[in-house]
């Protein structure tokens, strides 16, 4: 079980107890064998043992330029110990001591120092985290005005380190967070983890946002972590710098357009409902404006050839893309005039009279098997002998 308490800085900001009941109910072990007062205690239920760690810790070093110092921890609070007692330990990441406390050396940064106490009934441990800084804050520098460029799905994500120009701290690494200045006053353009505009690891831009005057962005340099994801404004407050960068945002994207796939028709075909059908897929990362179509004929006088009609989408920023669907006119089997399948000449006739009138109406026409796109013509002459 853990439990906090949160008081005023330099003073207690939290505690934390690892308890460890022991009971019979539970099924605990008495490792203590002959010891009756270590018995006595396993068997109890109104008992525990408890290693409660200090409070966790700030420290910043005064001594400008210096990142590193000696701390003597305090001793942990250990209650309801099991005899006999085998071993005490605080340690951190450099340093292991035999005891409860004493002098541990430290670098800035953030660091767990861990109290373990073996008995005869376990191991218990608990843990206190110390901070340390150094005696001035990051030395900030932002880059020069910045220019983020949406992507396909409108958006723009600049991870905070991306404003930074060089910023450096006497002691060790600088950590990045970065915000808006100012919250969009009638549109949200934040990520799903930072609905409130704290500072983050990254800042969002959006297609809103391109109507905008150079939007401010406050980049916080930190000479200690200051964990992922979001945070307070408060955190770490007197060890951090800032700068500012002025973000334009645009959109250097053209519309997709898509046309319908190219088809293959016979001559004949109904080329008005062919195009009328056909409809292309376009969409622009933030705002369309327009969309035409040209539709170019090149057939031949048989009607045969390709004709090509041409899409185009305009977004509001004026930017154009386009696509060309091409359908192909193929012409039907050509007419035939030796194949009496395609022609049929009229049988000759013999007419016994005198000033017969030989019109093709009395005498016969040739008969025609043609295609829409063949264009046969028929004309007759008649010659008198």
């Amino acid at each position: 079980m853990r439990i906090l308490y949160s008081l005023e800085r330099n003073n207690l900001s939290y505690f934390t107890a690892a308890l460890l009941f022991i009971s019979t109910s539970l099924g605990a072990k008495n490792s203590c064998k002959s010891n009756d007062l270590c018995t006595d205690f396993v068997t109890s239920t109104n008992h525990f043992v408890a290693v409660s760690a200090p409070p966790d810790i700030t420290l910043t070093i005064n001594s400008i330029g210096k990142c590193d110092t000696l701390f003597l921890m305090p001793p942990a609070t250990l209650t309801g110990i099991c005899p006999p007692l085998s071993s005490i330990e605080t340690r951190n990441t450099f340093t292991t001591l035999n005891t409860n406390g004493g002098n541990l050396f430290f670098t800035t940064g953030i660091f767990n120092v861990i109290y373990t106490v073996v008995d005869a009934c376990g191991t218990f441990r608990d843990t206190t985290k110390v901070t340390v800084f150094d005696a001035t804050p990051p030395k900030v520098i932002c880059i020069p005005d910045h220019v983020a460029s949406l992507n396909s799905l409108g958006e723009a994500i600049i991870d905070a380190s991306a404003f930074d120009g060089g910023s450096t701290d006497d002691c060790n690494h600088v950590y990045f967070k970065a915000k808006r200045m100012n919250v969009p006053p009638s549109y949200s353009c934040t990520t799903s983890s930072n609905p409130l505009y704290r500072f983050d690891d990254v800042v969002r831009f959006c297609c809103n946002d391109i109507d905008s005057v150079s939007i401010p962005v406050i980049l916080r340099v930190y000479d200690v972590f200051p964990g992922n994801g979001p945070v307070v404004d408060s955190l770490y407050r007197g060890h951090y710098g800032e700068c500012m960068v002025m973000i334009s945002v645009v959109d250097k994207l053209a519309p997709s357009v898509f046309c319908p796939p190219n088809i293959t028709v016979k001559c004949g075909a109904d080329l008005d409902s062919v195009l009328r059908l056909a409809r292309p897929i376009i969409f622009d990362n933030c705002t369309m404006s327009s969309i035409d179509s040209t539709i170019t004929y090149k057939l031949n006088s048989c009607g045969v050839g390709t004709v090509e009609r041409k899409y185009t989408g305009t977004d509001r920023r004026g930017q154009s893309a386009s696509c060309t669907q091409i359908i192909t006119v193929l012409k039907n089997n050509s007419f035939n005039g030796l194949d009496t399948n395609y022609l049929k000449w009229p049988e000759s006739k013999t007419i016994f009279a005198c000033r017969v009138m030989a019109d093709p109406s009395l005498t016969g026409t040739p008969r025609l098997r043609d295609n829409e796109c063949d264009l046969v013509a028929i004309n007759y002459k008649d010659e008198v002998y």
